[in-house]
Order: structure tokens, then sequence, then C-alpha cells
């Protein structure tokens, strides 16, 4: 191919071709080469004039740094591309670009952007006589929705997808691995039996094909199939096969996949020494890899592995080393998280410059229509009565005073709408400045609830019946968290999250977050009452609260939202999930901080064990009555 790229005597087309073949042919193994080669095509091609030789020099570096986790950057790569190819007028080219940047937003994490990429991408390619294009586009829209746990809608592109394929998809490894997928669809959405038939074909056929990669994956999919059926020895000689095949493919992450989940089988089965031996050796992968979520699956295994057998100097150094490994996966998420809110808020500051933009343009040409209206006006005005000339100089008064009185209407709806969305003072600072920036907060009490059996009960409910009743509750939380000044987070399905010391600490945060968690519970409980009374379905509640080190900021763009993360957080979900109904459950570090207050009582529960966390001690709070 660089012999091709050498030769100087043939098109430029065919030049850009070969170099770009070759190019490719590196991406895997050498992406950070191909970033540095990507130059010259692009140099390549300005000096030629040869404007598709440069946005394929820029689609290169894109992929070449998305391969290598940098999505944000890709980001800025592909949409070069993009504008590239929409001055050459290329909808083809377009629409798979399009692609690729529903693939990087889907990478960060933001499903809603990465969903509008993939569906302007499917729009232009329906038009398509080839289908190959749609049909990637298609299955990058289904594994969104899946990671989103949107089974039923990841279900219905995979299904689109399985629609198109033709003879060539079916040789080629594409439509082996698509029946992979939706095998997993039907596995999280408990559908076994069909589950286990899309697997088994999907590995009979990338077995007939020799696709080594497509069975490697079909066979921990097939594995996983067995699990949920409870055939855990079937399932252990999947997971040997594929563990071969990573091997032979030198495929580290695949095979401590499957390792981990060998150990997991191995502990169900009470073989602890086997579950010692597999499970050490993907530690050991997982950290000359930096894997750290892996590491921390392989610590959890070995942990309760030597607890186990006894050895209890082993079991400790593991929990030790567990905790270690958790401190960093939390450490990474919110670096990612302040990475991604960085990225919101490029993205918040290209909107309000192009807002402002537009409204410069639209000042510009209201002047220039003012300015004709009224030279209009001074040659119609020459020939009318004074009478006429007054009248028309009263109505405009009237105008534009009804004009100020509207765009202050509109303003104040505006700042109303913000102060709901944001705390008071994040709200002056975003009008301020534009922006947000995070910020850590190193005591903050955090309020987690949780209705008890929600699924069961909202199957007995119509869907009106169920928001009407959810709204009801949250309406009166609502009034609960203005009641007490501290700061509702947001909801998440039937959970409810609030936050005392946000954003500014108070001397009686903690105490006021217990309060209005027990008015919660006493609303919820009086509400089960006179609804069981008249013979109707009501929540039952459970409430877990933890103080420590928050980091909080906004996300998203088209709909703001303060969120909060860190382990903190984490614990205080923990703490309602180890809630019994209608208690408040609080942790140590929460009890020390108001354990002198005469208004509350505590009942001591003990050490009790928390996933993830190990043994934590934990109290039950009630108002005293005196």
């Amino acid at each position: 191919m660089l012999i091709i790229w050498n030769n100087a005597e043939l098109g430029d087309s065919v030049r850009a071709k070969a170099f770009k073949d070759h190019a490719v042919a590196m991406l895997n193994s050498y992406p950070d080469s191909v970033f540095k080669l990507s130059d010259t095509l692009i140099n390549f091609g300005q000096s030629k004039n040869y404007l598709r030789a440069v946005a394929e020099g820029f689609n290169m570096k894109g992929i070449s740094v998305y391969i290598v986790g940098d999505y944000n950057q890709a980001v800025s790569y592909f949409e070069v591309r993009k504008n590239y190819y929409k001055e050459l007028g290329d909808l083809m080219w377009t629409s798979s670009i399009n692609s690729n940047l529903g693939n990087a937003y889907s990478e960060m994490g933001y499903y809603e952007q990465s969903i509008e990429y993939y569906k302007d991408a499917i729009e232009i390619q329906e038009d398509f006589q080839d289908e190959s294009p749609l049909k990637y586009s298609l299955a990058g829209i289904a594994g969104t929705y899946f990671s989103l746990k949107e089974y039923d809608k990841a279900q219905e592109y995979y299904m689109l997808v399985h629609s198109k394929i033709s003879e060539q998809d079916k040789k080629d490894g594409f439509y082996d691995r698509t029946l992979g997928h939706i095998a997993l669809v039907h596995l999280e959405m408990g559908n076994l039996d069909s589950a286990l038939v899309y697997a088994k074909n999907a590995l009979r056929l990338s077995e007939t094909l020799d696709f080594t990669s497509s069975i490697e994956f079909n066979l921990a999919v097939l594995g996983d199939c067995y699990i949920a059926m409870g055939e855990l020895q079937t399932a252990m000689s999947y997971f040997q096969r594929s563990i071969e095949l990573s091997e032979k493919l030198n495929h580290a992450r695949g095979k401590v996949e499957n390792l981990d989940r060998m150990g997991k089988i191995h502990l169900i089965n009470q073989s602890f020494d086997k579950a010692i031996e597999v499970c050490s050796e993907s530690l050991e992968i997982s950290k000359a890899n930096n894997y750290l979520k892996n590491q921390s699956d392989a610590c959890q295994c070995l942990y309760t592995a030597y607890k186990n057998i006894g050895n209890k100097s082993k079991a400790l150094e593991k929990l030790e080393e567990l905790g270690l490994i958790n401190d960093s996966l939390d450490y990474q998420k919110t670096s990612i998280q302040l990475q991604q809110m960085e990225f919101q808020k490029k993205i918040l500051s290209d909107s309000l410059l192009n807002v402002e933009k537009e409204r410069l343009i639209r000042e510009k040409h209201e002047e220039e229509v003012r300015q004709k209206n009224r030279i209009r006006n001074i040659l119609l005005v020459t020939g009318l009565f004074i009478l006429l000339l007054t009248a028309g100089i009263y109505s405009r008064l009237r105008y534009i005073r009804k004009t100020k009185a509207e765009i202050e209407r509109e303003k104040q709806r505006s700042e109303n709408l913000l102060l709901n969305i944001l705390p008071a003072e994040v709200a002056e600072e975003l009008k301020a400045y534009g922006r947000i920036k995070a910020q850590g907060f190193d005591k903050v009490t955090i309020l987690f609830t949780d209705f008890v059996s929600f699924t069961e009960i909202s199957s007995q409910l119509t869907a009106e019946e169920l928001v009407e009743e959810i709204h009801a509750c949250f309406e009166h939380f609502d009034g609960v968290v203005e009641k007490y000044k501290i700061e509702k987070v947001k909801t998440i399905g039937d959970a409810y999250m609030a936050a005392g010391g946000l954003p500014m600490h108070k001397i009686d945060s903690v105490k006021n977050t217990i309060l209005a968690a027990l008015d919660m519970q006493a609303f919820i409980i009086n509400r089960k009452k006179q609804r069981d009374q008249q013979g109707l379905h009501a929540f039952e509640m459970r409430a877990g609260i933890h103080t420590g080190p928050i980091v909080a900021g906004i996300v998203g763009v088209k709909k703001f939202q303060y969120d909060i993360w860190g382990d903190t957080v984490n614990t205080s979900s923990r703490m309602e999930s180890a809630c019994e109904s209608g208690e408040v459950n609080i942790s140590k570090e929460t009890y020390v901080l108001i354990k002198d207050e005469p208004d509350l009582e505590f009942e001591y529960r003990g050490p009790i064990e928390v996933k993830g966390k190990g043994d934590m001690e934990m109290y039950y709070v009630n108002k005293r009555h005196l």
C-alpha cells in the first residue's frame, strides 16, 4: 500500500486511499502512530485541495483517540470531519460520522446525545441502497438502550438489525455477534429459553465460520445463560473454552472476566481452594493491565474464599486491598464525572456563545427593519393630520409598554423555573458567569428514601393510580424539604434524595435532615393506615442517612440537573437498603454528630454487613417522647 502512496504519478484519490488503508490496518495495534500519520494525509489533502483526504485524516485522528479512550477529543475530530463532508455534500459519509459521534457519546455516558446522533444517521441511511451503514447504526443505538437498561427498545433495534441481515453479513462476523447481543437482551429480560436459542445459534455460526474473537464472545454469552438456568458445571465448561481463546488472542480483558465468573461459581459450589486459584490469577492479570473493576471483583472473591476456609490473616489482607481498590474506583468515577462536567461546561459555553451571536444578528436585523419603517413612516406622516400623528405615537407607546411588560413576565418566569431546578446560590452563579464550578464539600448529610415492594405494588395499580400516588408522596416530601431548609437533589424512580448542608454548610443541617426523614416516614405510615381502611394500596418506606464528603455540580445542557457524587452518596443508599420498613437508619458517622441532641433517641443495631463495605455500625433514630 505504501508503494502506491509513494508513486506520485498516480491519482490523488488512489494515493490517499492506499495511505488510509495502511493506517487503518495499524489502528488497533498502534493507535498513537496512526494519530501522527494522520497529519501526513491531512497535509497531502490540503496541498492538493483534495478535501476528502483532509476529512479522512481527521477521521483517523478521531478513531485513534477513541481507541485509547479519549472520547472528548474523538468528538472534536469527528465534528471536523463532518463539516468537511457537509461541504462536499456527501450524505453517506455525513451519516457515518453521526454514527461515530453516537459511539463516542455513548462511551462517555451521554446516552441522550448518543441516541440523537444515531437517529440522525439512521434517517439519512434509510435512503441508501447499501444497508451496511444502517445496520451498524441500528446496532449502536440498540447497544446504547442496553446500557440504559431499556431492554424492550434494545430488543426492538436488534431485531431491526436482524431483519436486515444479508448473506454477506453471515460470513463476516457481524451476524453471529448480533445474535449474541440479542441473547444477552433476552437474558436480562428473563427470557431464558429464547436467550439460550440465540446464544447457541450465535456460537454455531461463529464456529462454522471460524471467527475466533466471535467464538470467544459467544462462549461467554452461552455460559451466562447456563448460570441463569442454574447449570453451573455446564457454564464452567463454556467459560474455560472462552479463556483458552482469550489466551490465543492475547485478550486480557476477556480472560479476567471469565476467570471472575468461574470464581463466583466455585464460591457457590464451596470449592474455596479452586476459587482462590482462579481469582488470584484474575487479580494478577487485572493489576498488570490496571483493570480496577476486575481487581475489585477478584479481591472480593478471595476475601470470601479465605474467610470461609478460616484463613483470617489472608482474608483481612484482601479486605484491606479491596478497600483501597474501591477507593481508587470511586476516585476514578469522580474524575470521569468531573471530566464530563468540564465537557458539558464547554458545550454550555458554546451554546451561550451561539445564543449571543444569534441575538446580535437578530438585533441588527430588527434595527434595519426599524430604520426602514422609520423612513416609510416619515413619508406617510408628511401627508397626515396632526391628530393622526398623535394617535400613532400614542399607539406606539402602548405597544412598547406592553412589550416591556411581557419581557419582564418572561424573565420572572425563567428565573422562577431556574430556582425550581437549582439551589438559589447555584442559580445566581449560573446567571452571573454562565457556568458552574464543581465544588467539594467536607460534611454533607445525605438522605435516601425508597418504597418497599414498589414493583409488586405498582403491578397492582393502573399507570394513572401509580403516578398519582408517587406524586402525592413526593409532593409532601418537597414540602418537608422546604420546611427544614435542606436541598432536594433528585428523584430516581421511587427513590427520593435530599441533602443537608448544601450548597452552604449550616450548623443544624444534620439534625434537620434527620427530622425531615422522620416527618416523611410519619407521613407514609399515616397514609398507609388511611388507605388500608379504604381498601387501597399504599407504600411503605425505608430511609437511610449518612454524613461525609461529596462533590457537587451541574450536569446536562438542555435540561440542567444539580447532582452530587461520592462514597457518601453510596453509603447513604446502603443505609437505606439495610433499613427495615417504617424506620430511619443512620450511620455511625452521623450518630456521632447528633448523639447528644435531646430531642432524639437512638437504637443501636450493632455492626451489619454492607455490600462492598464490610461491617458497618448503624442506629435507628426517632423523636424522643417527653
